[in-house]
C-alpha cells in the first residue's frame, strides 16, 4: 500500500523562506512503469560470498567432491536481457518496476511508491577460482547471476523527491533481490553448478539506495523507455521469454539537474551513476542509451595480392603435411608455403559485388549503449574464393620429375558452416570502433595440375579438426567516401567454387563497413579523418589479409605499404603464437584437473 509522505510546517516553512512560495510551484506526478538500468562492469559491481548473512560461503564439495568451501568476491557487469522482440531494450540487464504513482503536488514535496525487481542478467568480468582438497587443484568458472526460478520478488519501497523545479530530484529505495547463480566450469562448459536463493531458502539480498537522480525526462540523451509488452527470460532458465516487461513513464533514473533547487529549474543535466549498495556488495547502474544499432547484413572482402595471405604445409597442429602419394604414386609429402589471393567470386547478376572474394554474415543485430560500449553478435561464413599466387612445384620418387598445381581455397561444398561469433566495440564518438571475432570455417582445397587441367585433387576435410580463424580489424558506421561496396541482397554466389552444386543467396549489406579505422578515436570527441586499414584473418596455418572491395584500383599496393608486410607477418606470429599458449595452458589445465 502506497505511504504519502507529507512534510512538516516547519519543513514547509523552510522551503518557503529557501526556495520561495512552495505551493505556487506545481508539478506533473511521477507515474507508475517500469525503468530500464544497465549495471556497468566490476569493480563498481560486485558480489561477495561470505559478507553477510544473506550471501554465506559457499559450502564444501558445492562444485564436486572435495571442492573447498568458497568465500571471494566476483566481479561483473550487465549482459542485455534476452528479450523478445529483439532490440527495443538495448543493454538493459536490469528492470525495476514502480507499481504505483508517486503523487507530487508541489516542488518539495516527496512520495513513497512499491518497487520490486522485474529482471537481472549479470555475468562475470572474469572466471573465478575454485580450489580442491585444501587449496589443490585450481579450476576456473564462469559466473552468471539472473533472478530466482523458485521464489516471488518480495516489494521494496522507493522514496521520491521532487527537488529541482519541473524537472525531477532525488529518490532513495530499499529493493529485496532473491537472486540464482549459475556456476560454469570453463573447459568444460557442460558442467554447470546452480544456486538458487528460492530452493535453498535464504533471505533476500537487500539493496538500498542513498542518493539517486532522477528527472521527468530525458533531456535529449535518447535514454531506453520500455515501450511495454516486451517479453524477457528473468531467470536465465532456457533463454525462453518468461515475463512481460510493462511500458515506462515520465520518470529517468540516473539524470541529474544542476543546480537543482525549488526556485528555478536547473540549466544543466548529466547522467550518473547510481550505486545500489548492500551487505554482499553492490550494483552500479547507468540509464540504457540507445545508439543506431548496428544492423544484421553481409562484408564483402577483397584479398589483394602480397599481403602475406597464405597457407603453411608445414604446420603439424593444422594445415599438416601433403602425405606421400598424395598427388598420385610416388609423389613426395608436400611441405611448403602457398602464397594466396583473392579470385572474385562468380555471382549472379554478374559483376554486382565487383572484386569480393570473401563475404561474412552477421546474424543478429548489435544494440550499443553510450560510447564506450560493446555487442556480441553471431556471424557465419558466405563464401570464399582464394587462389594461389603461382603454382607449387610437386615432385615425385625424392625430388624428381616436378610437376606444377595451381591451389584453390574455397568453402566446403558438403557441410553448412557452423556459427562463430563477433564482439563489436563502440569507441569512437558517433563514428565506429574495432571488433575481434572467431568464425569457425570449413574449408574446401582443389589442387589443378597445370599441364593437365583434368587432374584434379580435392581436399574436402568436413567436421574434423574445424579451423577457427581468429580476426581483429576496425569498422565505421559508413563508408566516409570511399566508395565500399555494399550487397544490394538477393545475389547468388558460388560459394565452394564447384558449378555443380547449388549457389547460395547474398543478403543485403547493413550500416556496418568493416575495415574503416577512425581518427582520433575516443568517446569525447568526434574523428577528423578516417583510414582503409586491411582485416587480418588468422588461423595456425592460414593467414588472410583483406580490405574493403571497393575495386582493384583502389587496394593499396605493395609500394605503398611496404612497412604493413613485415607488421602483418609480426601480427599473425604473434597470434599464433597466443592461439598456441592458450591451446597449452587449457591441455595444461585438463592435465591437472583430471
Amino acid at each position: 500500500m502506497k505511504r504519502v509522505r507529507l512534510l512538516s510546517l516547519f519543513t514547509v516553512l523552510l522551503f518557503a523562506l529557501a526556495f520561495g512560495d512552495v505551493s505556487s510551484v506545481m508539478a506533473q506526478d511521477v507515474f507508475s512503469g517500469d525503468d530500464c538500468l544497465s549495471i556497468q562492469a566490476g569493480p563498481q559491481s560486485y558480489f561477495e560470498f561470505g559478507g553477510g548473512p544473506e550471501c554465506p560461503p559457499l559450502p564444501a564439495d558445492f562444485f564436486g567432491p572435495g571442492s573447498d568451501p568458497f568465500d571471494g568476491r566476483i566481479d561483473c557487469k550487465g549482459e542485455p536481457l534476452e528479450i523478445q522482440p529483439p532490440g527495443p531494450l538495448g543493454l538493459t540487464s536490469m528492470v525495476i518496476r514502480r507499481n504505483e504513482d508517486a503523487t507530487l503536488p508541489a516542488c518539495g514535496n516527496s512520495d513513497i511508491v512499491e518497487i520490486e525487481v522485474v529482471a537481472l542478467r549479470l555475468v562475470s568480468t572474469e572466471p573465478i577460482t575454485v580450489t580442491y582438497n585444501g587449496g589443490l587443484d585450481p579450476e576456473l568458472w564462469d559466473v552468471m547471476i539472473c533472478l530466482s526460478e523458485e521464489a516471488t520478488q518480495s516489494p521494496g519501497s522507493m522514496d521520491i523527491l521532487y527537488g529541482c523545479l519541473d524537472n525531477g530530484g532525488l529518490f532513495t529505495s530499499t529493493l529485496p533481490v532473491m537472486p540464482k547463480f549459475i556456476f560454469t566450469k570453463v573447459i568444460d562448459p557442460i558442467q554447470q553448478r546452480v544456486l538458487d536463493y528460492g530452493l535453498e531458502g535464504l533471505p533476500p539480498v537487500i539493496y538500498q539506495v542513498d542518493d539517486g537522480y532522477w528527472c521527468y525526462e530525458d533531456h535529449g540523451y535518447n535514454i531506453i523507455s520500455s515501450p511495454g509488452d516486451v517479453w524477457i527470460d528473468h531467470d536465465c532458465s532456457d533463454g525462453t521469454p518468461d515475463i512481460m516487461v510493462g511500458p515506462g513513464s515520465n520518470y529517468f533514473p540516473g539524470l541529474q539537474g544542476t543546480a537543482c533547487n525549488c526556485s528555478a529549474p536547473p540549466d544543466i543535466f548529466d547522467i550518473v551513476p547510481t550505486v545500489w549498495n548492500s551487505n554482499c556488495g553492490q550494483l552500479t547502474s547507468m540509464p540504457p542509451i540507445m545508439t543506431e544499432p548496428i544492423l544484421p547484413g553481409v562484408d564483402l572482402f577483397v584479398t589483394p595480392v602480397d599481403f602475406g595471405t597464405h597457407i603453411d604445409f608445414s604446420e603439424p597442429d593444422g594445415c599438416s603435411p601433403l602425405p606421400a602419394d598424395y598427388f598420385g604414386p610416388g609423389s613426395d609429402p608436400f611441405d611448403g608455403v602457398v602464397a594466396m589471393q583473392g579470385s572474385p567470386l562468380e555471382t549472379m547478376p554478374p559483376d554486382v559485388l565487383g572484386n569480393t572474394d570473401t563475404i561474412i554474415r552477421r546474424t543478429q543485430p548489435g544494440f550499443l549503449g553510450s560510447c564506450p560500449s560493446s555487442a556480441m553478435v553471431e556471424i557465419e561464413i558466405v563464401a570464399l574464393s582464394l587462389v594461389s599466387t603461382e603454382p607449387i612445384t610437386v615432385t615425385y620418387n625424392g625430388g624428381q620429375d616436378p610437376e606444377s598445381w595451381d591451389v584453390q581455397m574455397c568453402l566446403s561444398s558438403y557441410y553448412e558452416q557452423p556459427p562463430g561469433w563477433m564482439n563489436i566495440f563502440y569507441e569512437c564518438l558517433n563514428s565506429g570502433g574495432h571488433f575481434e571475432a572467431f568464425l569457425p570455417v570449413i574449408p574446401r582445397l582443389v589442387f589443378t595440375n597445370i599441364a593437365d587441367p583434368s587432374r584434379q585433387i580435392v581436399w574436402d576435410p568436413g567436421l574434423e579438426d574445424v579451423p577457427t580463424y581468429v580476426i581483429v580489424g576496425d569498422w565505421s558506421f559508413a563508408d566516409h567516401g570511399f566508395g565500399i561496396i555494399n550487397s544490394p541482397g538477393g545475389v547468388l554466389v558460388d560459394h565452394d567454387c564447384d558449378p555443380a552444386t547449388p549457389e547460395i543467396t547474398v543478403d543485403a549489406g547493413s550500416n556496418f563497413y568493416s575495415g574503416v579505422n577512425c581518427l582520433p578515436c575516443n568517446c569525447i570527441d568526434p574523428p577528423s579523418q578516417y583510414q582503409m586499414e586491411e582485416t587480418i584473418l588468422n588461423y595456425s596455418c592460414v593467414t588472410q589479409a583483406v580490405f574493403p572491395a571497393i575495386g582493384a584500383e583502389a587496394i593499396p599496393t605493395l609500394s605503398e605499404w611496404g612497412l604493413i608486410i613485415l607488421a602483418l607477418v609480426v601480427m599473425a606470429l604473434g597470434t599464433i603464437a597466443v592461439i598456441r599458449k592458450r591451446n597449452a595452458a587449457n591441455e595444461e589445465a585438463g592435465k591437472s584437473i583430471s
